[in-house]
């Protein structure tokens, strides 16, 4: 295991059979890099790992934030505090934030879909069964499970479930907001249910009704020193700059640059047509490697970690079955790759995620 290591280049040697790995320690200053040769490579960097930070941002000349690295040094208290975004993470920070500062500016281009979260505590007696019953629990989690892959069908425009969650989400929202029904329309989403991510929160809703809190949903035009200009023409002095823009998910390698079968570039060979995969964790041409993650995997309708042990198993039995035949490399077969994106594409054209 080596720590504060950045990978810079991964490159099969066809000689070898074997990839080699080129990385920096970056607790040496100016070290040069140094090169390791291994059979099997498993890339789990994580999906939401690279904030995105727009470029338009930069201009900020005050204190800025990102959510992914949350800096606790930067005093918030009684500050004109601007968070830009409406997704996941603005959801968890504008509640936790709202009691402290003077007033929120909250930037909005699109608002989420939200849905009240499903939370109980369990008595004694049911933690006594969990513990006793081990299969109880087990069977508990198995419904937990099955009623969120039901979940899927609410992606399919015009489903049973895709009315019902409308539905609810729209009852939930303006019965939580029903003094104030100025916020109605603009809180209320215009688009086809699972194009944003859906979010559970019970705390959302109400910190946008709170007094100190302004609600804008006008473009940035402008950043000017510590002001923001929208496109209606308005404008608002800020003092902490909080970004909630979220992450470059589909930047897959960030710095690693992957060279496969005959010098190809996976990066750029994704850029020039589209990204292709084997359930996410095979590539063509890359030989012995393996990704957890990758495209046309992550889910919105249930666990992603179920999601990553089962690309472990899968990984697993791979590498079990090249010992088991004593083979030096496993190479994914392009009529494989393409059987499984053709699915894909015909999977993708009833749904919206």
């Amino acid at each position: 295991m080596k720590f504060e290591h950045e990978v810079k280049r991964v490159s099969w040697n066809e000689e070898l059979g074997q990839w080699i790995l080129q990385y920096v320690n970056l607790s040496v200053p100016n070290m040069e890099e140094q090169t390791q040769i291994f059979d099997i490579i498993i890339n789990a960097p994580g999906a939401l790992r690279i904030p995105l930070i727009p470029d338009q941002f930069e201009a900020f000349k005050g204190p800025t934030i990102h959510t992914a690295e949350w800096n606790h040094e930067i005093e918030l208290k009684n500050k004109k505090v601007a968070v830009i975004g409406s997704g996941a993470s603005a959801v968890q920070v504008i509640p936790s934030i709202v009691d402290s500062v003077e007033t929120l500016h909250c930037y909005q281009r699109k608002p989420p879909y939200i849905l009240p979260r499903a939370q109980c505590s369990f008595p004694g007696s049911v933690k006594f069964i969990f513990r006793h019953f081990p299969v109880v629990m087990r069977l508990f989690r198995y419904i937990i499970f099955t009623v969120h892959e039901l979940l899927y069908s609410a992606f399919r425009p015009g489903s049973l479930m895709y009315r019902l969650i409308s539905r609810v989400s729209k009852a939930y929202r303006q019965n939580v907001l029903k003094n104030h029904k100025h916020l109605w329309d603009d809180l209320t989403p215009k688009y086809t249910i699972g194009c944003k991510r859906v979010i559970l929160s019970e705390q959302y809703y109400p910190a946008m009704a709170r007094p100190n809190v302004q609600l804008h949903t006008s473009p940035i035009d402008n950043i000017v020193d510590q002001t923001i200009y929208t496109k209606d023409g308005s404008k608002n002095e800020i003092d902490v700059l909080i970004l909630a823009t979220g992450f470059r998910v589909s930047d897959y390698f960030g710095p690693l640059e992957v060279i496969g079968k005959g010098g190809k570039n996976i990066l750029k060979s994704w850029m020039d047509d589209r990204p292709r995969s084997y359930y996410g964790v095979s590539f063509c041409d890359t030989p012995n490697y393996f990704y957890l993650l990758g495209p046309n995997t992550v889910l919105g309708h249930n666990s992603v970690i179920f999601m990553i042990e089962c690309q472990v198993n899968f990984i697993l039995n791979a590498i079990s079955e090249m010992m088991k035949r004593k083979a030096k490399v496993l190479n994914l077969k392009l009529s494989a790759e393409e059987e499984f994106m053709n699915q894909i594409d015909a999977d993708m054209k009833t749904t919206v995620w």
